[in-house]
């Protein structure tokens, strides 16, 4: 990058080329965590046991869902049992959510085109919730049903339009 091109905007300032590329999560008429947990989804950041493994930290760890060694973010949000429940009461299009895609980010960008605005904003708290609730259950074997997962997406939906 030339001395021009670096003045040319300020720190930190993403180029126009990457702000017109994560738009659509941006965007998104949800709270700035979870608009930054679906931008890390879609750069694969999440630590799921093959992430930790990919990037060298030993785990004994299993999907928290269906204690599959192969633990990926797909798996995590979308594919393993506990997560297609809270889909299936979501009432979101099933045959959209579980499109097959090749990546995290393919599948979000897909969901956003496919679906209105609302219901993606409801697909990015229904992935935070589930990564919430995962967590739950991996580190304080927390376990919550599918249809309390769904009702605090729920309230918290509304608390966001009760804001807005």
């Amino acid at each position: 990058m030339t001395e021009a091109q670096r003045g040319s905007r300020e720190c930190g300032e993403p180029s126009s080329a990457s702000r017109d590329n994560w738009n659509f999560i941006w965007s998104a008429r949800v709270p700035p965590k979870v608009r930054v947990f679906a931008w890390i989804v879609c750069r694969n950041g999440l630590p799921t046991v093959l992430n930790l493994e990919r990037r060298g930290v030993y785990t004994q760890g299993v999907c928290a869902w269906c204690g599959s060694e192969q633990e990926d973010i797909m798996d995590c949000l979308l594919r393993c049992s506990f997560p297609r429940q809270v889909w299936a009461l979501s009432h979101l299009r099933w045959s959209i959510i579980s499109q097959e895609a090749s990546s995290t980010e393919a599948w979000l960008r897909g969901l956003h085109r496919f679906v209105d605005m609302e219901s993606f904003n409801r697909a990015l708290l229904i992935c935070w919730f589930l990564w919430g609730t995962r967590n739950r259950l991996l580190f304080d074997n927390i376990q919550c049903p599918a249809g309390e997962v769904m009702e605090r997406v729920r309230c918290y939906e509304a608390a966001i339009l009760f804001k807005g």
